[in-house]
């Protein structure tokens, strides 16, 4: 926990140097993203393992914890969920990358390069758990 604390601290100090333009100049905001996404998942990955800490200090909370992250129900609801959610982006992406088309011949293309590469990882991973399981 205390180096992703320090990773955040990092993240703060740079973040907050870059925002006053005395890291770089005040053209180059890309930098500014990055920094911002260092500090989304430094204060995620912290809050997660402030929890996971908590949860592992008792034996009796962390066999509560392994079960219910484990828990059949729950995995079969997380699995359906995002089946429907995966189906529903790879819709709307078709159907936005039709609509586009009418607009901007970039963000078509763009579109349906997300919707083919999406619906090939389905596909190969559809193919993979039908041979595994």
């Amino acid at each position: 926990i205390t180096i992703a604390i320090a990773l955040y601290v990092t993240a703060v100090v740079l973040e907050i140097l870059y925002v006053l333009n005395v890291l770089v100049p005040a053209d180059q905001y890309i930098m500014s993203g990055i920094f911002s996404g260092c500090i989304g998942g430094g204060t995620s990955s912290l809050i997660m393992g402030l929890y996971v800490n908590k949860k592992s200090k008792n034996e009796e909370n962390l066999k509560k914890f392994y079960i219910e992250q484990n828990d059949e129900r729950r995995l079969l609801l997380e699995r359906k969920a995002i089946y429907t959610a995966s189906t529903i982006l790879i819709s709307l992406l078709w159907i936005v990358a039709l609509v586009f088309a009418y607009i901007n011949l970039t963000v078509t293309i763009t579109l349906f390069a997300v919707f083919f590469v999406f619906f090939a990882i389905i596909l190969l991973t559809g193919l993979y758990y039908s041979k595994k399981y």
